[in-house]
């Protein structure tokens, strides 16, 4: 089987590639897993001065993997949110630059590992989206990423309204940096380059450290409690039917009683 993730450290880039394309690099327990293991390699290797996450496949990260993580299992469902809150609050503290590539669709809970890093370049395949009140759900965890990122109103759009943003719309609203039809095509890999070759290791690590230090007040108890409202809204009649309808391959139509 296939690693979850990949991990090649090369000339101080450490490349984690979301490597599970045969279901859109959805989220299980093994892909939250292998994030962390690499982000403890890269941390442990001296030679590591930036880390950046892409994806293989057509597709940057489906979100949750419903498929291999059973939600009606009150356990399996408070062990995913607690993987899911502790990958976002390491992606979101690292001490070293983080830098995210995206040409692909990014649903729910993939979002959240676009919005934590520190620089995001989208190609003209990317989309994002937030469908997780669809299937009766509510996207509490990825909430608190993408806050830090887009204003409220644009939140509200994706995660109320359904409003998907491509990525020249995800750029205008800050969640992403550097558009590829705007920019040139500048890739994420070529502007880490030029950053190692161009900035004071120590300085960029520094600079890093300070930032964090000063810009996330509250994290652990807002992914806390982010945690909490996720397990009990997999708990609602409602999220039982979306999530049936899902396996089913069904559109769910909530019609007011």
């Amino acid at each position: 089987m296939a690693a979850p993730v990949l991990y090649q450290a090369d000339e101080g880039v450490a490349r984690l590639t979301l490597n599970r394309s045969e279901v859109r690099n959805a989220l299980g327990f093994d892909m939250l897993v292998a994030l962390g293991e690499h982000l403890d390699r890269a941390l442990a290797d001296p030679s590591v001065r930036l880390v950046l996450l892409d994806a293989e496949g057509p597709a940057f990260c489906a979100g949750m993997d419903l498929k291999a993580v059973d939600l009606s299992d009150p356990d399996q469902a408070a062990r995913f949110a607690a993987g899911l809150a502790e990958v976002y609050l390491r992606l979101m503290t690292l001490p070293l630059p983080f830098l995210c590539a995206v040409d692909g669709p990014v649903s729910g809970g993939g979002v959240g590992l676009v919005a934590a890093a520190d620089l995001v370049w989208a190609g003209p395949r990317a989309r994002f989206s937030l469908p997780e009140t669809r299937l009766g759900l509510a996207p509490a965890l990825v909430s608190v990423v993408l806050r830090r990122r887009v204003p409220l109103r644009v939140l509200t759009q994706m995660a109320l309204g359904g409003i998907a943003l491509d990525g020249a719309q995800a750029a205008a609203h800050g969640l992403v940096d550097f558009y590829a039809e705007v920019n040139g095509g500048v890739s994420a890999e070529a502007f880490a380059n030029g950053l190692l070759g161009d900035h004071a290791p120590g300085a960029l690590s520094r600079t890093k450290k300070f930032f964090v230090s000063q810009g996330t007040d509250d994290l652990e108890r807002q992914l806390a409690d982010a945690e909490r409202e996720f397990r009990e809204a997999v708990r609602t009649d409602e999220a039982g039917r979306g999530l049936e309808a899902f396996r089913r391959k069904e559109f769910v139509r909530w019609d007011i009683p």
